[in-house]
């Protein structure tokens, strides 16, 4: 599975120019009073505060899906964990319908044309309604040609229901992060996660297993779909009004996203799909859960390109120029954060496995290892796809996963069979098939537009934190015979330390962390708490 998330391509998926990066108003009476945005009208406190909303509900979906998964894999079993993959997978590939009239597509639109939202969205969510019958028609046509079993075939019904709640969602978060209002999807990403967390492992508790974790992921997102159109309306008028020459000029205008996301969606799901044809449901199991660990670390890129997408459009609209200088510090602070993220992955792979999940799925740790190799150059083609959408070249991106959706499945096919023959593992394979197909989009994007935002300081910011991650890391490994976690904290020391001797964070991006954390304590600490900390402050 693709460690790349949609919005973000959806799924999919986050300027730190700290300080010259600026926002749109922060309030609006009413859709058609809002002003047109343009570049470099926008005021710093927006972009913070929707990072902060983010960030602060990424802090409670990670508590939730750690809660899920310390319970539900050790209930259900790797097999059964495969049977929940499988069907999200299969109905995953059917949703490479979201890319027509795609929240990056209406992101754009509506930043470009803010008095048009209304009827945009109107528009999009009819487009959306009218794919829903092929997603769950592709459903179930695939699972009576593959001739699963009457389990894998119920659960890949559920699954459908819950693809066709994604389309909604999709509709919805891209009304919502054009007008910069991203604390209303972070809070129905919140509803999501916990609901799927805590049901989800009630239904593993009273033996519901796989059908009764699928159903219930389905039951969340069609509550979440009801809660974001309560939100949706205190920004603009909500309504399916429109026309067949509306449906036809969005269907289109979003053609290219729509082949970008025919495209991603395959390579996103392919990957598991082709190991539950050539392997075995404990395998599937095994690449589940490690790629659910890996991609809980996609959050940070996540949040950023997010955030910035609309003032990428609006940066855009001014230059190229323009647009490439305010890519440059989001781009070069995820590269070099992306180093250490994957060594730590890598140095606690085993230590997870057997803590989280036990030894049914032991054999998950080498994938997740050879998985942590693929994070550098997703963190980078996540920002690369929004570059591409607000420089109205998608076409760009469009190519890419087409030859993703190429290169990826030749890969498995060679790679699967090899890693089952020489490790007893397929999904090794997979991951492996994953990290290079990643490196060669990385490689083409650098040869597109990546000179242009990656400088040199850029580069020696990264090879600098590459330098002291393999230093974390060896320290780490010389020190596991004293116990994985002596060697854990000691390697962690040793990056801080050379981290701090390389001066690899700047002194703006430390300002802007510590801001960013504020704002996440004020969203969740309690009001008594913040009245006291505001009079100490006041006092000083």
């Amino acid at each position: 599975m693709s460690l790349v998330s949609q919005p973000v391509a959806d799924e999919l998926h986050t300027q730190v120019e700290i300080g010259l990066v600026q926002s749109a108003p922060d309030h609006v009476e009413h859709p058609d009073a809002e002003p047109q945005l343009k570049a470099g009208a926008h005021e710093p406190g927006r972009l913070l505060r929707n990072i902060a909303a983010l960030f602060g509900a990424q802090l409670v979906t990670w508590t939730m899906t750690l809660l899920w998964t310390l319970v539900v894999p050790r209930l259900i079993g790797p097999a059964q964990m495969g049977v929940v993959q499988t069907a999200i997978s299969i109905t995953g590939m059917f949703g490479v319908l979201t890319g027509l009239a795609s929240s990056g597509y209406l992101v754009r639109e509506m930043v470009m044309s803010p008095n048009d939202s209304e009827q945009l969205l109107a528009t999009s969510l009819v487009i959306k309604l009218l794919l829903a019958p092929l997603i769950i028609g592709g459903g179930v046509a695939f699972v009576l040609l593959a001739h699963y079993g009457h389990e894998q075939r119920v659960a890949v019904y559920f699954a459908a229901v819950l693809s066709v709640g994604g389309l909604i969602i999709d509709a919805q978060t891209g009304a919502f992060q054009s007008r910069e209002q991203m604390h209303y999807p972070a809070l129905g990403t919140v509803v999501n996660k916990s609901g799927q967390s805590v049901l989800g492992i009630g239904a593993a508790v009273l033996g519901l297993g796989a059908l009764g974790i699928v159903a219930n992921m389905a039951l969340i997102t069609l509550v979440v779909v009801f809660l974001q159109f309560l939100w949706l309306r205190r920004l603009m008028r909500i309504s399916l009004k429109t026309n067949l020459r509306r449906v036809l000029k969005m269907a289109k205008r979003s053609s290219t996203f729509l082949a970008s996301g025919l495209f991603f969606t395959f390579y996103l799901w392919i990957d598991s799909v082709l190991l539950s044809l050539m392997t075995n449901a404990r395998t599937v199991g095994w690449y589940a859960v490690s790629t659910t660990l890996v991609t809980t670390f996609m959050f940070l890129p996540s949040v950023l390109v997010t955030s910035w997408l609309p003032r990428f459009v609006s940066a855009a609209r001014e230059s190229q120029r323009s647009l490439f200088a305010t890519a440059r510090a989001p781009v070069e602070l995820l590269v070099v954060l992306s180093a250490p993220i994957a060594g730590g992955v890598i140095m606690g792979a085993h230590l997870a496995i057997k803590l989280l999940y036990g030894p049914g799925f032991g054999p998950a740790a080498p994938v997740i290892i050879a998985l942590a190799f693929c994070i550098p150059p997703t963190y980078f083609n996540m920002m690369m796809v929004q570059v591409y959408i607000a420089s109205g070249r998608q076409v760009v991106s469009m190519w890419l996963m087409a030859g993703a959706a190429i290169v990826n499945p030749l890969m498995n096919l060679a790679l699967i069979p090899w890693a089952t023959a020489r490790y007893h593992n397929g999904a090794v394979g997979a991951a492996i098939a994953l990290d290079l197909t990643e490196l060669l989009i990385a490689a083409a994007s650098i040869v597109i537009f990546g000179r242009q935002i990656l400088d040199r300081p850029a580069l020696k910011r990264a090879a600098l934190a590459t330098c002291a991650t393999v230093w974390m890391w060896a320290v780490a490994s010389g020190l596991r015979p004293l116990g994985e976690s002596v060697g854990l904290a000691a390697g962690g020391l040793i990056f801080g330390l050379l981290a701090y001797v390389f001066r690899i964070p700047t002194d703006s991006e430390i300002q802007f962390m510590r801001r960013a954390l504020a704002r996440v304590g004020q969203r969740f600490l309690p009001s008594s708490v913040q009245h006291r900390r505001a009079a100490s402050q006041e006092a000083n």
